[in-house]
């Protein structure tokens, strides 16, 4: 019962984010920022409620990403202002960030010290900073990101480096729930980081295409995110 409601809450929050990016309005957007930290923060109940035992790592990640939505849903680091209001970031953004940093931090430093040593361990961590390094500086080259963008998109790309290293060396070591989550959250947030630095605008019609297709992206992959974590201790098809 709780897996369904889990998968309901998730079209609900597409569909509301779909009918947002065509017309947005207050009360789509009011549904969708209680709908997005909700889904994080009810995988992280149906884990808690259909298992005997605490499997406190998916728990304690998606608790945590949910407060993190909470404070980050609806600011320029997600969609774009049209405004032209002050760029100014409020403390609750801020703080959000600080959390999803941590989050990838944690994240990654738990999936690299649980791999194996050796070869895996030197792999992930070259693939994993070379690739984050990449794409930042391919941003650079082709967006030319604001100062102030360009400190947010370093910052979080240390976050983003150490997940991606420490999802690539577990994987190599023995894919599990948790290195499949790592990875699948490594490559949704490589395309956050992405959109961040690219600062496409809705009134561009490519501007428009490109960050529908990011959004579609980056949604799918943070839904599959959560169903691997909650799937890791309360399997959504059991035998």
């Amino acid at each position: 019962m709780l897996h369904t409601l889990w998968i309901l809450l998730i079209f609900s929050n597409f569909i509301l984010q779909m009918f947002y990016f065509r017309k947005p309005s207050r009360s789509l957007f009011l549904a969708k920022r209680i709908t997005t930290p909700a889904m994080l923060v009810l995988g992280s109940l149906v884990i808690i409620l259909t298992t005997d035992t605490f499997y406190y790592i998916p728990v304690l990640l998606l608790l945590a990403m949910g407060l993190g939505e909470i404070g980050i849903e609806g600011s320029s680091i997600v969609e774009d202002k049209k405004d032209g209001t002050s760029t100014q970031i409020p403390w609750t953004v801020t703080a959000a960030g600080v959390l999803f940093l941590l989050v990838n931090l944690s994240l990654g430093i738990i999936l690299f010290f649980g791999s194996d040593p050796g070869p895996a361990k030197a792999i992930g961590l070259v693939s994993g900073l070379c690739g984050i390094i990449c794409i930042v500086l391919l941003l650079e080259h082709i967006h030319h990101p604001e100062n102030n963008i360009l400190f947010q998109l370093r910052i979080y790309a240390i976050g983003l480096a150490a997940l991606a290293a420490g999802s690539i060396a577990s994987i190599i070591s023995g894919a599990d729930h948790l290195s499949i989550a790592g990875l699948v959250l490594s490559i949704s947030d490589s395309l956050v980081l992405w959109r961040m630095g690219a600062k496409w605008k809705k009134e561009s019609p490519t501007g428009r295409k490109h960050l529908l297709v990011f959004l579609i992206l980056i949604l799918i992959l943070y839904y599959g995110y959560i169903a691997v974590l909650i799937d890791s201790a309360s399997p959504f098809f059991s035998v």
